[in-house]
């Protein structure tokens, strides 16, 4: 088969009558033909009133399109229907109120991060057998630890592959690292001891969990109780 508009051949097997959208958009256009005179002067005299009565127009192109700002709520002319801020003050108006919604909502700069499944699994697990258990706060000079035991002063930090692989690059690696130092650093200064875990050497995140739960029930003492562990054997 080939393309209704150009003749191409159609290669894709979901090319029904166009090689593209841009045939099927020329191919209809010239079915419809040009819009009437009476369409063409009803939509630029509505552009015009609008335009007359903001006072001013855009200096190639007198169609535009009147739009309301979001955060000041007045009324501004754009070649661009989609445009809906004024000016560069309320764009910076918007991003500050957004910013503030993602930190009430749980997710700002100083909010909870995502965690990992062998994470929670760990963190779920200590806190059954009776452990006072706390996640992510922040409570080392604005520094926070995945898993933290106050009881025993123990900071647990559940580095995934952000940690130790350049997933975006060399540089943005390197900016990782030196903060996790400084993560490192704040905890020692607050007493606590860090314990790192690389969750890269096991193969599921309940074989990590369980590994490192068992590792944690030996160096704390800890008593675990029946089905805590993933299979029978210590």
């Amino acid at each position: 088969m080939k393309c209704t508009n150009c003749n191409n051949e159609l290669i894709h097997r979901d090319q029904k009558k166009f090689c593209c959208r841009s045939c099927a958009v020329s191919y209809n256009n010239k079915i419809k033909g040009p819009r009437s005179i009476t369409t063409r002067e009803k939509t630029s005299k509505t552009l015009k009133d609008r335009a007359d009565k903001l006072g001013r127009k855009h200096p190639k192109n007198g169609s535009m399109f009147v739009r309301v700002c979001r955060i000041c709520k007045t009324e501004f002319l754009h070649v661009k229907y989609s445009k809906n801020l004024c000016s560069y003050k309320c764009q910076v108006e918007l991003k500050r109120f957004f910013n503030k919604q993602v930190q009430a909502q749980g997710r700002g700069i100083w909010a909870k991060r995502s965690r990992s499944k062998g994470e929670k699994l760990l963190a779920e697990k200590l806190a059954k057998i009776g452990a006072n258990v706390i996640t992510n706060k922040h409570m080392f000079s604005g520094y926070d630890a995945d898993i933290i035991l106050p009881d025993y002063k123990l900071a647990i930090h559940w580095n995934g592959a952000w940690h130790w692989k350049p997933l975006r690059g060399e540089q943005l690696l390197k900016k990782i690292k030196a903060r996790d130092e400084e993560r490192y650093k704040a905890v020692e200064q607050a007493g606590y001891i860090n314990l790192i875990i690389i969750d890269h050497k096991f193969t599921t995140a309940e074989q990590a969990a369980d590994i490192h739960f068992r590792k944690l029930v030996r160096l704390l003492g800890l008593e675990p109780r029946p089905g805590d562990y993933l299979s029978e054997q210590v």
